[in-house]
């Protein structure tokens, strides 16, 4: 697909990772469990992060982070009546919070030695990554987290575009393009990106315009893997794009 394709029209909201993982009947508890796997391989550093601002060291971080990704794949907690689980973001970090205060010694004490590494984390990744966080923040852990989530998100959508740039042989336009997402006249003129790229000045504007367009969309949809339908897209986006103004 490239950047240009057509996407879902809107107001029909597909059955996501999430939504397949709280239906019981959406699919086989294989599909289920591996939606779920691959959901906290890609958001498993927000709660690393939030982890550490809690005073952890990274080797306990990194343990408490495995043990309550072993525990959730090992049971159907997300089958659990909770207000909060509509929303990934926010059951995992309600989980997470339990799962500190109640559970993680008893855990730790299982596994250590024998228990099975389900959910890969790059822990040399990880503690480079929360270095180059703020040392002095007013965020709580709290915030933290969901500023860090929406960071997460941001980056799945860029390296999504990056691909389809990649793989359309346009990976110049989307580097040039990039500066128009969070400055609507970009660092340099039209004109000159026009220029650099070989393309008329009316063709970069307009491929601009759909670059961004592009960008809502994979945005949108990342978000949509998270939540359990199309209500709560419209509510993370904004809370969210609050997350990433503090």
């Amino acid at each position: 697909m490239s950047y240009e394709d057509e996407t879902q029209p809107a107001g029909v909201f597909q059955t996501t990772r999430w939504s397949m993982i709280l239906k019981l009947n959406a699919g086989s508890e294989d599909d289920r469990r591996a939606a779920l796997e691959a959901l906290c391989q890609q958001y498993w550093y927000p709660l690393y992060a939030f982890i550490r601002r809690k005073g952890k060291s990274h080797e306990d971080a990194q343990d408490l982070a495995q043990g309550f990704f072993e525990r959730m794949l090992a049971r159907d907690s997300f089958n659990d009546a909770d207000e909060d689980r509509g929303r990934f973001r926010n059951f995992l970090l309600k989980s997470l919070d339990r799962y500190i205060q109640n559970q993680w010694r008893h855990d730790q004490a299982q596994c250590r030695g024998g228990g099975i590494t389900v959910i890969r984390l790059d822990a040399e990744d990880a503690r480079e990554r929360f270095a180059q966080e703020p040392v002095a923040t007013d965020l709580s852990a709290d915030k933290a987290y969901d500023r860090i989530w929406a960071e997460t998100v941001i980056s799945k959508v860029m390296e999504r575009l990056e691909r389809e740039f990649r793989a359309a042989q346009k990976i110049d336009q989307f580097e040039a393009f990039k500066p128009f997402l969070v400055d609507e006249k970009g660092t340099v003129p039209y004109s000159e990106v026009a220029a650099n790229l070989g393309m008329g000045v009316n063709t970069v504007r307009t491929a601009i315009h759909r670059f961004r367009h592009r960008y809502a969309r994979c945005f949108r949809d990342e978000i949509a893997e998270t939540v359990e339908n199309e209500e709560d897209v419209e509510n993370e986006i904004m809370e969210l794009l609050a997350a990433l103004s503090n």
